[in-house]
């Protein structure tokens, strides 16, 4: 990694090139420390909000569609001989309500439909039913019909006979998952998955854990394991299948984002700060990561033929309908690292299996993750929320300079309230000297408390924020994401040199 910036600029700490698995690339940004290339792609801007507008690489051109509240409505990506476009409208909470996409002549309208908790209920495709979903009072999915479950064979050693098109699930008191159609499970003290048991073909499948919890190996019913290896902080860095040696190896950028795979001998470029990259180099060839509104990885293509080298399509959540290519590169649903052997997709500190539509293990954080159910993928909505560490759902994502200049900060905390989303912190400020009310775990008991009054002007769309909590300005790292803490005496800058995101670059999930 190479941080030095170009000559005469302050150093900001943001890669400026990248070198690994025998390729190299450079970074180049803004002055909000948004990135405008990345090896072999551009990106052009919106001024005044920061979203990308359009995206080049070779033969591979995007182009991208927000509304007035930075929401995304559309994105096209073009290359030689094929096409492909997603459309989104939304309802009255700001869900999405249809998404129209056009792959090359063919035009598919896909409808969306919600419980009273806000949880996914039906998708229709073309005005059919396709999938259908029914909860319990805490959420956990008990009935299901999938009518494309032909559409794909089964996961090789995993699950022989094939998805199932409907079925009824059981689960305990602790809502680990009993029987799911004709699949069983049992689970170790800990509520870890132990054993998964298909009663049509007799197959069995183990999962084994480290003390931490972490996924080890997973016992295919061949016999055939596949072993993972974890680093130091927790990130998963190699793979093994068999007694082989390591077959797949990761290094990362941070912590959810691999930098590079010097087995497969390819290097991954990060465009728009979400955890799936937007180009990926080898020796032979530059790829374009096509990806949905979710991050999921949906065609790679190669930026000198415009040759599709892979395609990848899915169910609302995320089983795999068609794969032209397993494991040509890692990533898939949600931009999660996917397994070609188990179907399962890990998310930074958990394993995910799409069949089921839940986590392998509880959640980490228990309750602290905002969830009743430590089981839960999204909280039931894979259609607007993603989940990038394994921790905690991640938040509808809408720049808040441009929603605060439609109708202030409240706007946005109404939208959010409407769509379901939970307390968050929104990184607006509050008038100075004016009372306000606590939040986050710096003040537990809530109460109200006067700020200091600050020097100089809140300008959320600077990245800046006044903490009222420690009485200090912070400012966002455009590299991590993380707010840092400002000298006391430090002021913040003025309107003049507007910044486009208030949210963590892994926020920012429609772009390049």
């Amino acid at each position: 990694f190479g941080y030095d910036p170009p000559d005469g600029e302050p150093f900001t700490g943001l890669v400026r090139t990248l070198s690994a698995a025998g390729q190299s690339a450079t970074y180049a940004y803004d002055p909000d420390g948004l990135v405008t290339a990345a090896g072999s792609m551009t990106i052009s801007r919106d001024p005044d909000s920061g979203l990308p507008l359009i995206a080049h690489a070779g033969a591979v051109t995007s182009g991208y569609v927000h509304d007035e509240f930075g929401a995304p409505r559309s994105a096209s990506h073009q290359w030689p001989g094929g096409e492909l476009t997603d459309q989104l409208t939304y309802d009255a909470a700001g869900r999405i309500k249809t998404r129209t996409e056009t792959d090359g002549d063919t035009t598919t309208v896909y409808a969306y439909t919600y419980d009273a908790a806000g949880r996914l209920r039906e998708v229709h495709v073309d005005g059919a039913l396709r999938e259908s979903y029914e909860y319990d009072q805490n959420g956990n999915r008990i009935t299901w019909q999938d009518l494309r479950a032909s559409a794909q064979g089964a996961a090789p050693g995993h699950q022989s006979s094939g998805a199932q098109a409907s079925g009824d699930a059981a689960l305990d008191a602790q809502d680990r998952l009993l029987h799911y159609g004709h699949l069983d499970f049992t689970y170790n003290a800990t509520g870890q998955l132990e054993s998964r048991s298909d009663t049509v073909s007799g197959e069995h499948t183990a999962y084994h854990y480290d003390e931490l919890g972490r996924l080890l190996a997973v016992t295919l019913p061949t016999g055939i394991e596949v072993s993972y290896l974890i680093d130091a902080a927790g990130r998963r860095v190699g793979r093994r299948v068999g007694g082989s040696g390591v077959t797949d190896t990761l290094v990362y950028l941070d912590a959810l984002r691999p930098a590079a795979s010097p087995s497969r001998g390819q290097l991954y470029l990060y465009t728009s700060g979400r955890n799936v990259p937007g180009l990926i180099v080898t020796a032979g060839a530059t790829y374009r990561v096509v990806t949905d509104w979710r991050g999921s990885v949906r065609r790679i293509i190669d930026t000198d033929s415009g040759v599709v080298v892979q395609a990848i399509d899915y169910t609302a959540y995320g089983r795999v309908l068609r794969d032209t290519a397993p494991g040509f590169q890692p990533f898939g649903f949600a931009g999660g690292l996917t397994d070609p052997d188990t179907y399962l997709v890990h998310f930074g500190a958990r394993d995910y299996d799409p069949e089921t539509a839940r986590w392998l293990t509880k959640d980490p954080l228990l309750f602290g993750g905002g969830d009743t159910l430590l089981y839960a993928y999204v909280g039931g909505d894979p259609v607007n929320f993603i989940d990038p560490s394994g921790l905690q759902c991640g938040e509808i994502v809408v720049p808040l300079t441009l929603l605060c200049a439609a109708g202030g900060c409240e706007a946005l905390e109404a939208l959010l309230a409407a769509a379901g989303v939970g307390a968050v912190v929104l990184g607006s400020q509050p008038d100075v000297g004016t009372v306000v009310e606590s939040r986050g775990r710096g003040n537990q008991k809530g109460e109200r408390k006067h700020a200091a009054k600050p020097t100089g002007t809140p300008n959320p769309a600077k990245h800046v924020r006044w903490n009222d909590n420690k009485g200090v300005w912070e400012q966002k790292d455009p590299h991590t994401g993380k707010w840092r803490e400002k000298p006391k005496d430090w002021k913040p800058p003025g309107p003049d040199e507007p910044s486009p995101l208030i949210f963590p670059p892994m926020g920012n999930r429609y772009g390049p």
